[in-house]
């Protein structure tokens, strides 16, 4: 069986002396290429990299296979991705491997996804969602509440707008931690 050894950084001995973009920069110091990276979800938590490389061979060239691992117990977390040497491949694994069986378990592969492209992503899906719900981007979040005389015993706050007495929080009278905590 053939072996591989992943090097996360080394010294500056082989640097080249040209000016590098961002890009460039990251694809040398973490190898984000997202282009040609897979994400793996579902893996056996005992699954090794050699393991997971053999079973994606097929689909084409591994530059590299990482395993998301605890800290702690070094076992995995049932994540990893697999950079290929070339897009189709990755393209490829995507295709014949999503819900392919290893060491008993159902896979889920997906194109990898930036995680600041993620994040944005997110961002704006809340966005969307916060006004599809409360309507304008203007409107906001009322400050203070009102207790329908229906409710029960635990007077639950309601949104400012419907019948009952008006009610805002006192916390005048919460202590203070003393200095010695």
């Amino acid at each position: 069986m053939e072996h591989h050894l992943r090097v996360d950084s080394s010294s500056g001995a082989d640097r080249v002396a040209k000016k590098k973009t961002n890009e460039d920069v990251e694809m040398e110091v973490g190898g984000n290429d997202f282009n040609s990276t897979i994400f793996i979800g579902n893996l056996p938590f005992v699954a090794g990299e050699e393991e997971v490389r053999a079973h994606f061979a097929e689909c084409g060239s591994i530059e590299n296979v990482r395993i998301v691992r605890d800290p702690r117990t070094f076992l995995g977390k049932g994540i990893g991705y697999i950079m290929f040497t070339e897009k189709e491949a990755c393209r490829n694994a995507v295709d014949t491997k999503n819900g392919s069986s290893f060491k008993g378990r159902e896979l889920r592969v997906k194109k990898a996804v930036d995680p600041k492209r993620l994040e944005k992503k997110q961002r704006k899906k809340q966005e969307r969602l916060r006004k599809e719900k409360h309507g304008s981007d203007s409107e906001e979040i009322p400050d203070k509440f009102e207790i329908d005389s229906e409710d029960s015993e635990d007077d639950k706050p309601k949104a400012k707008g419907r019948k009952g007495k008006s009610y805002e929080p006192d916390f005048s009278n919460l202590s203070r931690p003393s200095a010695g905590l």
